[in-house]
């Protein structure tokens, strides 16, 4: 599945309907269904899937992780884009540009 657009700090994210998930040992194990796709996520991927249970956008995923964790918020942005990228590249989650109320 292509990814239709550019994921940015205004990009918000939110886990796709029908995918499940399960935490084992502290990592997360997710599964869509529908395509049958299993994929797995560490500790601090599991961070983000549980923050996306809501949409969010990058930023705000960012700033949640580099509360955490001592890491620079661009390295952090980066990872987290990373992640997203390859999670709707999976169909597992929905990306949309947010626009900001006038």
């Amino acid at each position: 599945m292509a990814i239709s657009m550019e994921i940015t700090s205004a990009t918000s994210v939110a886990a796709a309907p029908g995918v499940v998930s399960c935490e084992l040992d502290g990592e997360t194990v997710l599964l869509d269904s529908a395509s049958s796709t299993y994929f797995g996520l560490d500790p601090i991927g599991s961070e983000i899937w549980n923050a996306i249970q809501h949409a969010r956008t990058v930023a705000e995923i960012r700033d949640l992780l580099t509360e955490s964790y001592d890491v620079q918020p661009g390295e952090c942005e980066k990872s987290v884009v990373r992640l997203v990228g390859d999670l709707a590249s999976h169909g597992l989650v929905t990306i949309s540009r947010y626009e900001a109320a006038a």
